[in-house]
């Protein structure tokens, strides 16, 4: 009796992977020069050709505040708020109700 061979497997080609679970999507995460004082990414779906996402980051005077927003419904999906000095980090969401945010602390 002849042991069977082992082969490679090979995976499976893009279109497959689309045919089988839904469509595969794919972005472009563009960023401007880290030395502005105002940081902004934006993410493409590169399917569409156009921005989905942006980020912008910009310092304030006690705090570093970070804006996602969903380009397309121009709804901001969150906030960020770190400080300057020290560490703390408040997620915000326009859906909590107004004034709260979710606090995340370090580890101890």
């Amino acid at each position: 009796m002849a042991l069977p061979t082992q082969q490679a497997v090979q995976p499976p080609s893009p279109s497959v992977i689309g045919a089988t679970y839904g469509m595969i999507s794919r972005f472009h995460i563009q960023s401007s020069d880290v030395i502005d004082e105002e940081l902004k990414i934006t993410v493409s779906d590169e399917r569409l050709g156009r921005v989905e996402w942006n980020q912008v980051r910009a310092l304030a005077e006690t705090e570093i505040i970070e804006v996602l927003t969903h380009v397309p419904s121009n709804r901001v999906s969150w906030t960020t708020h770190k400080p300057t000095k020290g560490w703390y980090i408040r997620l915000r969401s326009p859906v909590l109700p107004p004034g709260a945010s979710i606090p995340l602390t370090p580890l101890t």
